[in-house]
């Protein structure tokens, strides 16, 4: 008994000490989607739409044989024998297919690819009895092939022509968007939860709501309440303890809250940016909520475009309303056309994609240009790539970095810089302000035109690589004395000829590279009395 209580209680000492997590609810609900043209200036009715696919080819069937239970002619349930029995396996290539849509005055105002072209199989015979004997379906293959291939080609491009019918309806005109999203609370006892917990019972409601009756200005005016909410709870936030009030669990799910209640408000610009502080928490651990913000974004970036067409229409909630009542199966006249305007639909669908494409880059760089102007972000963010627990930035011109003539102070300002590599550049100088890189433990500036550090880089405790190889450096500061952690130093092809008496005191090197570096044989023995355990490459 003892030992059943001793258990129980381990068991919840471990349970609570993952800390606080997140806790959700799904709701299905609709969100008003707006075609990617301005509805007060061309008319939905007045858009017709065009739909075409191409060959359907068929390869050589195959035969197969499996195991049946079939009765003889006649005979009753009791009579069943296991019997082999054949059929054929016939591949096919399911065709591209795309659909256009043009205004009255023939100007693409939505195109997509319907299919991908993709190898599928289909069977002949399968479930027939009589094929015991090979020689009979083969047969009737003979007798039969051409119109079963027809049959399938039919069914195929029907298939296809009814899912372009519905994107015209669902892209022509404004239209609901069904689904299924979560909203998040928190739960933990070691704090009051009881804000989160009423917001997200109030927005449940409100998205049931919508899927009723649209976005009223009363569903409006509770999402915008509810961000709120959630924006002062992530004030709080402390990523690194899990037993922080709002964890880094939690925070992801009051991150998605905002994506949501902002997609569903059209503040979009919202809505992405939280996108992008959940990718930014994930890093690059990639699981299924990860690829589903991914995809988030992405959807939001097309709505985005619909939205800014009919900015005027969303932002007086009560015209809002009114479409969103108004909305039913409108009718899309979509012309289906012979596999000879295949290549010009094919050309009207990559011109229209590489506008939207267009549209999309124009958002996303006037929005980081806007973030940049008021501070929000640091210019040099973009060449960050997120670890699991560690932040690395790279420039270099296989990023498409500007070429720098040296390092950026801005750089200097992303403190919790991991790792900085900035290669095949023009720096000349590098700032005192690197000294605020102090969770730095690699640096590469690999081919720049370095021709000293500043003191301040013995400010860099937790350094364990500095790579300065191909530069132009000739002396090092007595300050590289300081770097106590520094495991490797690469020097390679500098006209570097001596080292300061200092430099002994980096105890921690492991690896020093020297090659194509002026240093005298004299100098060579000094390093290699001060380092006799390291690995010197002269």
């Amino acid at each position: 008994m003892k030992k059943s209580l001793l258990f129980i209680l381990m068991f919840f000492t471990v349970l609570f000490a993952f800390g606080q997590k997140d806790k959700s609810s799904k709701v299905e609900t609709k969100l008003l989607v707006f075609p990617m043209y301005n509805i007060n200036e061309i008319s939905p009715t007045t858009v017709t739409a065009e739909y075409v696919a191409g060959d359907l080819s068929f390869g050589n069937q195959k035969m197969k044989d499996k195991k049946s239970v079939c009765k003889p002619s006649g005979g009753t349930v009791k009579d069943a024998v296991e019997v082999s029995t054949y059929y054929y396996e016939v591949p096919y290539t399911k065709p591209l297919s795309y659909i256009v849509a043009k205004d009255a005055s023939g100007n693409i105002v939505y195109a997509q690819q319907v299919s991908e072209s993709t190898q599928e199989v289909v069977n002949f015979g399968y479930d027939k009895c009589e094929y015991w004997v090979a020689d009979k379906m083969k047969k009737d293959w003979e007798k039969s092939s051409a119109g079963f291939k027809s049959n399938i080609a039919k069914k195929v491009d029907d298939e296809l022509y009814n899912i372009a019918i519905e994107l015209a309806k669902a892209n022509v005109y404004p239209s609901f968007r069904e689904e299924e999203i979560e909203v998040f609370t928190a739960k933990g006892k070691s704090y009051d939860y009881t804000a989160l917990d009423n917001t997200q019972e109030i927005i449940i409601d409100v998205y049931k709501n919508i899927a009723k009756n649209g976005l009223s200005a009363d569903a409006y005016s509770k999402l915008v309440e509810a961000i709120k909410v959630w924006e002062k709870e992530l004030l709080e936030v402390n990523l690194e303890d899990k037993k922080a009030r709002i964890s880094k669990d939690v925070a992801l799910g009051l991150y998605e809250n905002i994506l949501n209640a902002s997609l569903y408000t059209y503040q979009l610009e919202k809505a992405i940016n939280s996108g992008l502080e959940i990718k930014k928490i994930f890093g690059n651990y990639s699981n299924n909520k990860a690829r589903y913000i991914d995809e988030r974004i992405q959807f939001i970036g097309t709505v985005q475009i619909g939205s800014n067409k009919n900015e005027q229409i969303i932002s007086d909630l009560n015209q809002l309303n009114a479409i969103s009542q108004k909305i039913g199966a409108k009718s899309v006249a979509v012309k289906k056309l012979p596999v000879s305007d295949f290549p010009r639909l094919k050309s009207e669908y990559v011109e229209f994609s590489a506008n939207v494409f267009s549209e999309k880059m124009d958002a996303s760089n006037k929005m980081t240009e806007d973030k940049i102007a008021s501070g929000e972000i640091n210019a040099y963010d973009k060449y960050i790539i997120p670890g699991a627990s560690s932040k690395t930035l790279m420039m270099s011109p296989f990023t498409m970095a500007p070429d720098l003539t040296e390092l950026p102070k801005e750089i200097c300002e992303i403190t919790d810089l991991v790792s900085l590599t900035i290669m095949m550049n023009k720096i000349v100088s590098i700032p005192p302000e690197i000294a605020n890189l102090k969770e730095l433990t690699k640096l590469d500036l690999t081919k720049n035109m370095i021709t000293a550090l500043p003191a301040e880089i013995g400010e860099l405790a937790k350094l364990e690589e500095l790579s300065l190889k191909g530069n132009q450096i000739t002396n090092l500061p007595a300050e590289i004395g300081n770097l106590k952690k520094l495991e490797t130093l690469d020097l390679s092809d500098n006209p570097i000829t001596e080292f300061p008496e200092e430099m002994k005191n980096c105890s921690s090197l492991k690896k020093i590279l020297l090659k194509g570096t002026n240093l005298s044989a004299e100098q060579q023995a000094v390093l290699s009395k001060w380092f006799p355990d390291a690995k010197i490459k002269f």
